[in-house]
């Protein structure tokens, strides 16, 4: 965290860690204090927790791991906790995937007007498939950068 910066080299999907699945998917981007705040919080939560239990803490051991067991989250945990919330939630909200939140975060990059090789580095993509999978977002841009034109007249005599 010396250089505000996290590294994803490995990923982990149906019950197996390996390489991202793209070069794309190897990136160190640049997290605010805020987060590395938090995660240096809970690695030290995970580090008592395992000590207390006499478990080993080896440098490449998972992030996230269970809050009871002390072992890797499974792979239904997040899915699992977003249903745990909704259902104490007091709001009618619709229910929104991990990949879901994904979609909504480079969305919002997009529609911030932050340049798609950016998000595209930020999520672990080509800036093409951000292209292509976001041009909804990336039309409302257009839209708004052709009424910027219009406020200032270009081109009226």
């Amino acid at each position: 965290f010396e250089n505000n910066t996290i590294t994803i080299e490995r990923t982990r999907a149906n019950k197996k860690v390996g390489p991202p699945k793209s070069d794309n998917g190897y990136r160190t981007i640049s997290i605010n204090k805020i987060l590395i705040n938090q995660l240096k919080k809970y690695k030290v939560w995970c580090i008592q927790n395992k000590w207390e239990k006499q478990m080993t803490v080896e440098k490449d051991s998972y992030v996230f791991i269970d809050r009871y067991k002390f072992t890797p989250i499974s792979d239904t945990y997040v899915n699992d906790a977003l249903d745990y919330l909704l259902d104490k939630c007091t709001y009618d909200l619709p229910r929104i995937t991990p990949h879901g939140f994904r979609h909504t975060f480079a969305s919002i990059l997009i529609a911030n007007k932050i340049p798609v090789v950016s998000v595209a580095k930020i999520i672990g993509d080509h800036p093409t498939t951000v292209m292509n999978v976001y041009a909804h977002s990336l039309s409302r841009v257009e839209e708004e950068t052709v009424e910027l034109f219009n406020h200032f007249n270009i081109g009226e005599g």
